[in-house]
């Protein structure tokens, strides 16, 4: 029973804990399909957005364009320092807790095109 214990904590200790694919301009995505992507967080750096943040419409990554369709679950949480930000009209979701605590966000514009706000998006943004 320890060895199976041992050899699953061993195996937790391996996996990749990163929550993205990659980063653009200090910005995280996740490759949903072949063209379209969504806005997430680094693990590590939970809440490291700050300022005024532009997601762009399109991000490149490898010689290959995605359209930005998402912001994750929880992707800007606990980035207090947030001010603003500006959503592409190609965003249809704004994911869980995805905005949670931006305690100084002041704005969002938020894009025609948004068919679902899920749970808690914008719990704690008290300057809204």
């Amino acid at each position: 029973m320890k060895q199976i214990i041992v050899t699953l904590a061993l195996l937790a200790l391996s996996i990749d804990v990163n929550a993205y694919d990659f980063v653009t301009k200090g910005v995280f995505y996740n490759i949903l399909s072949s063209n379209q992507v969504e806005v997430t967080y680094e693990y590590q750096a939970c809440g490291a957005y700050e300022g005024d943040v532009v997601i762009p419409q399109i991000v490149e990554h490898d010689g290959k364009s995605y359209n930005v369709v998402r912001i994750g679950n929880w992707a800007f949480t606990e980035s207090k320092l947030v001010t603003s930000v500006v959503l592409p009209e190609s965003i249809a979701t704004i994911g869980e807790y995805a905005f949670n605590y931006c305690e100084y966000m002041k704005s969002i514009n938020l894009p025609n095109g948004i068919t679902n706000i899920e749970h808690a998006a914008f719990q704690g943004c008290y300057r809204l």
